[in-house]
């Protein structure tokens, strides 16, 4: 079993109108400090949530992760947050971001942590490897209308300007990237970070902590960034489309020169079972692996990508080239419409440049059918829409797994993680299958 004894955590629950997030920093607390999941010892993780995390103890805790992490070798530090972010206009005129605290009052600004300040913090921690995700711009759940619940934790500033809409991406262009650092947001500006009816935690965070338990990297002995990365990708948008009928997608802030040794955590919960050791030749991605992995998530989220060039923001639509970032002082930001591998909820099927309106109907009720583990009955009707034999060959091997699987289950031949490992291996087979269909 791996432990991961230079990793270091804040994880941060503001609570308040949104009492999830205090949930949501539970579970990655549990995740990170559990020996036989991400194994980070836990006088490593700073925990501060609902009425302890106000703006002083936010930067306490900065601080002590700062000395924590200071002189470790090979160091990894991650920085969670969940809560409400938001735009208030400051001493200049201009809006500038904030972080809420616990301890907020609508009567003074100065109770709000401005991001400049978070992000100077930030910058401070001296580790060789730093994973920032905010989990901000809450949806409270669901309406049974299906319609989401937000509550502005404030309403109006000192002066009585409304405070505007809080912007993930103005909080990521503050942050710094470079070498050994990447920052993540649970959803573009125009979106909210949604939970769903039933769920005890975001979209976001439910998918982060069954990337950090290894769902994506089950045959290795730790957690590549880019396994967080793709997994988080890849599923929050393909569930909030199919469960809630919403856009969700998750931007990045990219860091360049990832290479084969920027592990987040120990993967302890995903590893091969013990007849399948064999297969392992290694227990570390190689660098080509790292690479290509890379390759594959520039090619598919490259609309969901902050390329970091410098302090400067620039808006464009074209492509990007991750990796070959210049010396130059401009950061480009590609916020194109859709390039990822889950369409946009909402579309004008009339206009002539929407795209995938021609993807079947079906295609989201199999959706449905994969999340509630309804698989055959989702294979079923893939078979019926597809013509591709080589889809067809694939899908009449995913029914039998799937089925193997399940009779494993019932004769309980294997642990509830196997099990899992199997039946997200499968369900990412015909997610891929899907994506092929509606593009």
């Amino acid at each position: 079993m791996s432990n991961f004894q230079q990793g270091f955590a804040l994880i941060i629950g503001i609570g308040n109108d949104l009492p999830m997030t205090i949930q949501d920093a539970e579970v990655v607390y549990e995740a990170l400090s559990d020996p036989t999941r991400a194994a980070y010892p836990k006088e490593n993780i700073l925990y501060v949530t609902g009425r302890d995390a106000t703006r002083k103890n936010i930067e306490k805790a900065l601080d002590d992760i700062i000395a924590m992490a200071s002189g470790v070798d090979n160091s990894t530090v991650v920085v969670y947050y969940s809560g409400h972010g938001a735009q208030v206009p400051w001493n200049d005129g201009k809006n500038h971001y904030f972080l809420v605290p616990n301890d907020a009052k609508n009567t003074d600004i100065n109770s709000l942590l401005p991001a400049e300040i978070f992000t100077k913090k930030i910058n401070e921690i001296q580790s060789d490897k730093l994973l920032v995700l905010l989990d901000c711009c809450h949806a409270e759940g669901q309406h049974a209308t299906g319609e989401p619940v937000t509550k502005n934790f404030m309403e109006t500033t000192r002066s009585g300007a409304p405070i505007s809409k809080g912007s993930n991406e103005k909080l990521l262009k503050a942050l710094q990237g470079g070498e050994g650092k990447i920052f993540i947001a649970s959803c573009k500006d125009e979106e909210q970070s949604y939970i769903a009816r039933g769920d005890k935690n975001s979209l976001f965070t439910k998918h982060l902590v069954r990337a950090l338990e290894g769902d994506n990297s089950s045959f290795y002995d730790f957690v590549h960034v880019l396994d967080v990365i793709q997994y988080l990708f890849r599923n929050v948008p393909s569930e909030a489309k199919a469960k809630l009928k919403v856009s969700q997608t998750p931007i990045i802030n990219y860091a360049n020169k990832l290479d084969a040794e920027f592990f987040i955590c120990a993967n302890n919960q995903g590893k091969a079972p013990e007849e399948m050791q064999a297969l392992r030749s290694h227990t570390k991605k190689s660098q080509e692996e790292i690479n290509s992995l890379n390759e594959e998530v520039q090619e598919k989220y490259k609309g969901h990508l902050f390329q970091l060039q410098g302090n400067e923001i620039h808006v464009g639509t074209g492509d990007v080239n991750i990796g070959n970032t210049n010396s130059n002082n401009s950061t480009t930001i590609i916020n194109n419409n859709y390039y990822g591998n889950t369409p946009p909820v909402t579309r004008d099927n009339n206009s002539p440049d929407s795209k995938n309106t021609d993807a079947p109907a079906d295609l989201e009720k199999i959706n449905d059918l994969i999340y509630e583990d309804e698989v055959i009955d989702a294979i079923d009707l893939l078979m019926e829409l597809t013509e591709k034999k080589s889809d067809i060959r694939t899908l009449r091997m995913s029914k039998s797994r799937w089925n193997a699987v399940m009779r494993d289950i019932d004769e309980e031949t294997v642990s509830k993680s196997d099990a899992n490992i199997s039946k997200n291996k499968i369900k990412k087979t015909l997610f891929n299958i899907i994506e092929k269909m509606e593009n």
